[in-house]
């Protein structure tokens, strides 16, 4: 353990140099080792024999690509009235057919702003039910922590091949 904190303090120092671009790339990892057993389950039978498969695939995802952040377009949709009384006020009625609207729309505006976007990330662990409805208003993948833990299980977990070769 004290060659792993040796490791991890002299990466962070590294990040602290080359500022918040960096910090992006520890946060992913961070967040995607973390939220991956609510994916699961807290069986720990499973965690542990899925354990290094899953911090080797945040490495990897966070290593790609996040060091250039102005590839990265952000909508968030706090200020979306349904959303924000479902997932920040917890307050009043779910109305799921207003909540998609305003996720579709937010996935439209993020789609026709850029030419350059080629998937979607849903990052909220309270949008996947509206994966589907967002891939089909605007044609291009979608992602989300439901896309990210079947990925990695199924590199985990093969099952052999059945069919023509």
């Amino acid at each position: 353990m004290g060659r792993f904190l040796i490791v991890a303090g002299r990466d962070l120092r590294l990040a602290q140099r080359h500022g918040f671009d960096s910090l992006l790339v520890v946060a992913f990892f961070i967040i995607a080792v973390v939220l991956f057993p609510f994916g699961v389950g807290p069986e720990p039978n499973i965690l542990a024999r899925i354990a290094a498969g899953i911090i080797w695939v945040a490495a990897l995802l966070a290593a790609m690509g996040l060091e250039d952040t102005s590839r990265i377009v952000v909508e968030g949709l706090e200020t979306r009235k349904a959303f924000h009384r479902f997932a920040i006020e917890e307050s009043g009625t779910l109305d799921p057919a207003e909540v998609e609207a305003e996720i579709v729309d937010a996935g439209r505006k993020l789609a026709s702003g850029d030419d350059a976007v080629g998937a979607l990330l849903l990052e909220c662990s309270l949008l996947p039910p509206y994966a589907a409805a967002v891939q089909a208003a605007v044609h291009l993948p979608v992602f989300d922590y439901v896309t990210m833990i079947n990925f990695v299980f199924s590199a985990m977990v093969r099952q052999p091949y059945k069919g023509i070769i």
